[in-house]
């Protein structure tokens, strides 16, 4: 299986979308997070699926979000998933993020877990051994950028809190694996 996270070298072609992230199932999927709402007010990213006929993406799957800033696509145990980092909704940063997991009998991605984000900007999954981990980038709790970040581990089916580093985002943050077994935030001046 494939894996990874697209992320555009010039300027998207549009200004809701802000990232893509890949993923290969017995198909090819690209979820774009979109951060503007449509011409009805209503926010959602797109999964696309890629046609073989067609010979390019076509919509798949329409997900609600919130000023979605990231997707980050992974599997852990032969299972897939994508976590979208849900930045806002209105004025209010403090929201949920979502961990979608794929359905192969409704052949969909079903909200799997919410988790407690601040202004989530971005997702790096990474392993360790056994161990499987989420880490999510938190830039704004509403009233200032002094907040934490978190770092999640699968266990028992689910990702539980294991471990939160305080930061303070000036710019993009952006989270990165080095090697296999550290993860470190820096900030990128753009």
């Amino acid at each position: 299986m494939m894996f990874g996270s697209l992320r555009p070298q010039a300027p998207a072609p549009a200004p809701s979308r802000l990232t893509w992230s890949w993923l290969t199932l017995f198909q090819i999927f690209l979820a774009v997070a979109n951060f503007e709402p449509d011409e009805k007010g209503q926010e959602f990213s797109v999964i696309y699926k890629w046609s073989h006929r067609k010979l390019k993406f076509t919509p798949y799957q329409s997900i609600a979000t919130h000023s979605a800033r990231d997707w980050e696509a992974f599997e852990v145990d032969g299972e897939h998933f994508l976590a979208v980092a849900n930045h806002r909704e209105g004025d209010n940063h403090n929201i949920d993020s979502v961990i979608y997991k794929w359905n192969p009998a409704t052949r969909l991605f079903e909200a799997n877990q919410t988790i407690a984000t601040s202004g989530a900007y971005d997702w790096e999954f990474f392993s360790v051994g056994p161990y499987s981990f989420l880490v999510v980038a938190n830039t704004f709790n509403g009233t200032s950028t002094k907040v934490h970040s978190h770092l999640y581990i699968r266990l028992l089916g689910s990702f539980q809190l294991f471990q939160s580093f305080p930061v303070r985002p000036q710019h993009e943050p952006q989270l990165s694996i080095i090697g296999h077994c550290a993860c470190h935030m820096h900030l990128l001046d753009r």
